[in-house]
This record gives C-alpha cells, sequence and structure tokens, in this order.
C-alpha cells in the first residue's frame, strides 16, 4: 500500500480505561489511566490517525457501538482496541463472524 492510500485510509484506535468503580464487588484500579496515556501515545508514535481516549464507562458495549456509528463511512486501514481495568465474563455478547473482513 502506498503512502498516499494510508493517508486515505487512517488507522484508527479506541482506547478504554476504567479504574474509578462505584459497585464494591470492585477494588478501585491504580494504573488503567496511565495505561491509557502510554498506549495513546505509543498509537500516535506508530502513525496512528484517529485515537479516542474514553475512561470510565460504564457501558461499553454501547460505547463501542457508537464508535461504530460515528465512523461507519470512514474506510480504515486498521483498528486497534484496548480495554484496561477489571473484567468479568459475559456469555450474553454474540459477535457475527461474517461482519469482520
Amino acid at each position: 500500500m502506498s503512502e498516499e492510500e494510508s493517508e486515505e485510509r487512517p488507522a484508527c484506535a479506541l482506547i478504554i480505561v476504567n479504574w474509578d468503580y462505584t459497585s464494591r464487588e470492585f477494588e478501585e484500579l491504580l494504573y488503567p489511566e496511565q495505561d491509557g496515556e502510554v498506549m495513546e501515545k505509543m498509537l500516535e508514535t506508530a502513525g496512528y490517525k484517529s485515537v479516542k481516549v474514553l475512561q470510565n464507562i460504564s457501558d461499553i458495549e454501547r460505547c463501542i457501538a457508537r464508535y461504530k456509528e460515528e465512523h461507519q463511512l470512514l474506510e480504515m486501514e486498521r483498528f486497534h482496541f484496548h480495554y484496561s481495568g477489571h473484567g468479568v465474563f459475559n456469555a450474553s455478547i454474540e459477535l457475527d463472524p461474517n461482519c469482520y473482513s
């Protein structure tokens, strides 16, 4: 791919970092905010043109759907998703393997 084509199709990233939890189930985490800052700097240095960092998001699935809606007309060279925070198993999320190419 030529440099001109790469500029037309930017590399994009969505970084979500959660550390401030209201639920007693989870302890507050000390370093996700710094993880987000390091990832943002690293990706921008690597040539990513659009890096969005979101903090303390309660509905991650909705946030990703909104990002997808906002960028639906943008043909990306590549997309990077990074999450830093507590994780839980959620078997209710279904992925369509046919919508990724």
